[in-house]
């Protein structure tokens, strides 16, 4: 049987999670730990020229910085560092030291050629060189075979399998590897990086050990499978099944220790792992990024972020942007409609009139007293947000959520009005999306923001607002109904707070906002 080694990634892979941002201390105190483990190579992070420099992260500006962060002794295990192809000149890297950690390059398919000359450089200079093509299922047969003949060329001592995007299942899987083990050269290693977004890690690495491969086997893992989008291959899980079936002599204990002192807190406030975002990107062989992207916006259903992600152009696919995600969600969304005869209409029933701005925060619950006798005091004409509140009779429902539409039910008297991002077979009026977004893509559809806009287009000045809290470390209790909380991380929460409370300011140089119960916006 060929030799099987394990590739810990979960301070380079992991750093997706976090913004790489571990801690000094922790980062020394895991690869200390790590070291400990037995597994045969251990990856601190990314060796970046253009993002590298904190002392705080594992995105190292050059190999001091690594040096830095590594134990005194690391015993057996060896030390690996990836370089994203582009991100650091070959010119600026100096001649492999005794010490020289292991480079692994990876790099798109249309980079390949320029990245290959990129390794044979490192090669030259002394350097033990991983070949790490991303999206291996991007390449068809031939490509694969190229590829392969021209790394057999430089003779790395390892080249990959690599799924970037968790697509990979079996029948391909076993494809790719059989390709790799029959016109790899002699002594060069096989690779294997996994993401799990259709949940295929361990069955493609369980399989790839079970075959009479001609060549040795690396197999990167993360502690608690810590990484981008679904995360990675569990190091824990495989470590424990080598070690009881190959004779493996991995301590566990060294990644449960890790997984309670530094893991765990960020997963509470960052979670990875298997969900439905994450597999669509997967059956689309989309950058998991946009899954996220989309799913965090909390508007869309999951049939809507598939039909998103299946119309991405397939350059856009490979290759995440933040700007792009929100053009492509923005042009889905804003289907445009002439909404003049809904506007004219909702102006001629408020004019005149006060208008209460009803929100689904928790504090129309604890205050609904008081605000039961504004109401019976003002008599204004009401319009909730996205909900049909309990105790309350609201005039105007308005929903821009394609999610919260779907909740509402038919148990309400008032008038619906929709953004025209979202269809319905029931009666209603239909303003245009596009016409009430503005501010930061985070924020830029928030329903509440999008009334208000619509309010001060009809020549409203002034408004009472009610349940607008903002958002909460608890999901649960940021509403008025616990059923409306939706999942998102609370990096997020913080920084759509951020945003709305200055896009609110911003918007009250146009209407007088009253804020009849507490909320974090206030100035």
């Amino acid at each position: 049987m060929r030799k099987i080694s394990l590739l810990d990634c979960t301070l380079r892979d992991g750093g997706y999670i976090n913004n790489w941002n571990f801690g000094f201390s922790v980062i020394r105190s895991m690869l200390a730990k790590l070291y400990a483990s037995n597994v045969e190579l251990v990856e601190c992070g990314y060796l970046s020229e253009k993002k590298g420099g904190s002392r705080d992260a594992t995105q190292f500006a050059d190999f001091d910085a690594i040096r830095a962060v590594l134990p005194e002794s690391s015993g057996k295990t060896r030390t690996a560092v990836m370089i994203d192809f582009g991100q650091y000149q070959i010119d600026h890297i100096p001649e492999a030291a005794p010490d020289a950690p292991i480079i692994r390059v990876c790099f798109h398919k249309e980079d390949r050629e320029a990245a290959l000359a990129f390794c044979g450089r490192l090669i030259e200079k002394g350097y033990s060189v991983f070949v790490q093509p991303m999206a291996s299922l991007n390449y068809t047969d031939t490509e694969f075979i190229e590829l392969i003949e021209k790394t057999n060329a430089l003779h790395p001592d390892c080249f990959y399998i690599v799924d970037s995007f968790g697509v990979i299942e079996i029948r391909d899987f076993t494809r790719l590897l059989f390709l790799t083990d029959r016109n790899l050269a002699e002594g060069i290693q096989i690779g294997y990086h996994a993401h799990n977004n259709l949940q295929q890690a361990y069955g493609n690495a369980k399989f790839m050990i079970e075959q009479n491969l001609t060549h040795d086997i690396i197999l990167d893992a993360s502690v608690y499978g810590m990484g981008r989008g679904a995360g990675n291959l569990n190091m824990e899980l495989f470590a424990s099944h080598l070690n009881e079936n190959y004779s493996k002599a991995y301590n566990i204990d060294t990644f449960l220790e890790i997984i309670d002192a530094y893991l765990k807190p960020i997963f509470v406030e960052h979670y990875w792992g298997y969900s439905l975002p994450f597999y669509l990107s997967a059956v689309n062989n989309c950058h998991p990024n946009y899954a996220a992207y989309f799913s965090d916006k909390n508007t869309l259903t999951n049939r809507s972020i598939r039909e998103l992600l299946a119309s991405l152009p397939a350059d856009v696919k490979d290759h995440y942007s933040p700007e792009l995600a929100e053009r492509y969600y923005a042009e889905y969304q804003g289907r445009y409609i002439d909404d003049s005869a809904a506007m004219a209409e909702l102006g001629t029933a408020l004019a005149g009139r006060e208008v209460m701005l009803l929100a689904p925060g928790r504090s129309i619950v604890t205050q609904q007293e008081q605000l039961a006798a504004y109401i019976a005091a003002h008599h204004p004409v009401i319009i909730a947000v996205n909900v049909i509140p309990e105790g309350y009779h609201p005039d105007y429902i308005f929903c821009a959520n394609e999610k919260r539409l779907h909740a509402l039910g038919s148990d309400f008297s008032g008038k619906l009005i929709i953004s025209s991002n979202i269809s319905t077979d029931g009666e209603a009026m239909r303003v245009n999306y596009s016409s009430y977004t503005g501010g930061a893509g985070l924020i830029a559809d928030n329903p509440a923001l999008m009334v208000i806009r619509m309010l001060i287009a009809l020549g409203i000045t002034e408004a009472a607002v009610a349940g607008l809290d903002g958002y909460g470390a608890v999901s649960a209790e940021n509403y008025c109904d616990s059923s409306l909380a939706l999942g998102s991380s609370i990096h997020l929460k913080i920084e759509r707070n951020e945003l709305i409370r200055n896009e609110l300011s911003r918007l009250q140089g146009n209407i007088a906002l009253h804020f009849l119960t507490p909320s974090k916006y206030q100035a």
